[in-house]
């Protein structure tokens, strides 16, 4: 889900908060915000801007370590991760 991400000391900042985990061997954690991915400002401020972050990670191939600037605990923190292909989605969700 995405949402302004509010708090003493956090005003202005927009990004993605983490809500599930597809591989538990991520430095990623559920309740991480998602403030930039390689440098560039996640600006996702409402949920209906929940394709945002998809789409700035899908312009990278698989195998592609960006960078992800994440907010947790407090503070802002660089975290590099590997991107793995998309789970396959159940028969009745193809497009």
């Amino acid at each position: 889900r995405n949402g302004a991400l509010g708090g003493r000391g956090n005003e202005g900042r927009t990004g993605v908060r983490v809500i599930r985990l597809l591989d538990p061997a991520t430095p990623l954690r559920v309740g991480d915000v998602v403030l930039a991915v390689d440098g560039e400002a996640v600006r996702a401020s409402t949920q209906n801007d929940d394709d945002l972050f998809a789409g700035m990670i899908r312009r990278f191939r698989i195998g592609a370590a960006p960078s992800l600037t994440v907010f947790r605990d407090g503070k802002e923190m660089a975290l590099p991760v590997t991107l793995g292909p998309s789970p396959s989605r159940p028969r009745g969700m193809k497009r």
